[in-house]
Order: C-alpha cells, then structure tokens, then sequence
C-alpha cells in the first residue's frame, strides 16, 4: 500500500516542494512542514512520511519520531523503516533493537539495514515476536486502510488516522502511547536527528575534477529515492526517441529522471546540497 496523492491534494504537496527548494516563494521549511501536516493529518501515508523527514531536517528528532510512528500507523512501508531507524539508533526515541529489527524487517527491502544493526543472532527471537504481532495488527487494520482512500473534508483529521494509531498503540510497545488528545505518540529521548552532518568533497583527479562525498546523503534518503524510482523502471527498449524527457532519448535502463511535477521534499533537499556544494544556483541545476 502506496498512496500517491489525488489531485485535490497536489497542489498542497507542489507548494510544500517549492517553500523547501525556495521556487517563487521564500525558502521556508516550516510552512512546507505545516502544508504537508494537514496532508499527513487526512491519512495520506506519503505526506505523512514527509512530514517526519521535514521535523528531521529541522533537528525536531523527537517529533519526527512520533511523526514517523504515525506513518506506520498508516500502513506506509517507508514508515516502518524510518521508525525501525530510529528504534535501532536510538534517535529521538529510545534504543530498541529487537522491535527495530522486526520494523526493518516489514519495511520493504530494509533486511541489509536489520542485519547491519540489530543482528539476527542477538536479537533475532525477540524480534521475530515483535514481527508476528505487528502482522497481526497490520493484518487487523486491512478494513480500516481500504477506507483511508476516501475522500476526506480538507484541513480536518480525518477520523481513520485516530483510528488505525489507537489500533497500532495497542500492539504493547513501552516507548509508543497515546497522547491526551488520542494521537499516537513516541516518547522522545532527545536524541539526535538522522539528518546529514557536514559535507566535503574528496577529490578523486584535478583534471579531470572529480569528486565524490560520502556523506552526500542518508540511508534514509537513498532508500526514498528507491522506493519513488522503483515503480518507474522498466526495460530500456521500451523507451525511444520523441519521449517528453529528453534525458529518455538515449536511456540506458539504469537511471530515472524525475521532472519538476514528480519531485518532493526529499528531492528538492537534494537540489539545495548539489547547489550549496558546487556553488551553483538551483535554476542552473
């Protein structure tokens, strides 16, 4: 389960890329966090992910925390992950590597990141109850997530959301509860974002320049730019000249361009780094 916005809920989505990336309005992260809440606060899972990633980028951890708690609640497999990141690192909520094994286990295509932090040999058992109950609830809350694609009164919380995140809350986990309000919510620990530190090139050659930054991006973002790409891919012969993208012309299979209507926040965060760190300005980008 996926959801890509409907159109009444684009435009929002758009605006928020554009106050991240600073397009025709002053770079703003704040009101695009405040745009893609009242997204996330009608059930969409995509916006409710963004809005975890922008609580993220402003060192808000603790509240990306819940955000992304609130994610999963949604079904949203990108949910699962950045919550099991953050339960295996101990980032905004406190450390718990068995029940983050078992996130990153019903996240798609997350084992590499389960087997790198929580190994299977030290918390594999317990993990696996954790999967089980999770599966269970997931299995559960079915009704509940096939009613979420309805059409919803706009600027209003959507009844569902308080709805699966009591659902979720029951599975039993000390660290997530709900709040006075009946939201779902992480009990924060002050730990640090995920969010890039300090970038630098490492030059390869002078001539030719090039450079390469390992810390160019987060796990986290290179496994959302997966998941966008993912569905788009197919076989090269099945592209040929006279596409809308020019970059289609000669297309190898390996790649996928993203145009300015498919980009999010995550995107639009990237472009500001490639333009911070080559000295370029975005419109050159």
């Amino acid at each position: 389960m996926n959801d890509p916005l409907p159109p009444e809920a684009t435009p929002r989505a758009n605006l928020a890329n554009l106050y991240v990336e600073g397009l025709a309005v002053e770079q703003d992260d704040r009101h695009a966090l405040d745009l893609v809440s009242k997204l996330a606060d009608r059930g969409f899972q995509s916006a409710a992910w963004l809005r975890g990633f922008l609580l993220d980028q402003l060192g808000r951890a603790d509240e990306a925390a819940t955000a992304f708690a609130r994610c999963w609640a949604l079904g949203h497999p990108e949910g699962y992950y950045s919550l099991g990141l953050r339960f295996a690192l101990g980032a905004g909520v406190g450390a718990d590597r068995a029940f983050a094994r078992a996130l990153l286990i019903r996240a798609a295509d997350a084992r590499a990141a389960a087997d790198e932090h929580c190994p299977r040999d030290e918390y594999g058992r317990e993990a696996k109850l954790w999967y089980d109950r999770m599966k269970a609830c997931h299995r559960a809350a079915q009704p509940m997530f096939e009613r979420l694609g309805r059409p919803t009164q706009p600027g209003r919380l959507n009844p569902l959301v308080t709805e699966l995140e009591a659902h979720f809350a029951r599975l039993g986990h000390a660290a997530l509860c709900l709040d006075a309000a009946g939201r779902l919510r992480a009990k924060g620990n002050g730990g640090a974002s995920l969010a890039v530190g300090e970038q630098s090139w490492e030059w390869v050659s002078e001539r030719p320049r090039v450079a390469t930054c390992a810390t160019f991006a987060t796990r986290e973002e290179c496994t959302h730019l997966i998941q966008m790409i993912l569905p788009h891919l197919t076989d090269p012969r099945a592209y040929r000249r006279g596409n809308a993208y020019g970059d289609l012309t000669y297309f190898s299979g390996e790649g996928c361009p993203v145009g300015p209507m498919e980009a999010d926040a995550v995107i639009r965060k990237l472009e500001r780094r490639i333009a911070r760190m080559t000295k370029h300005p975005l419109a050159a980008l």
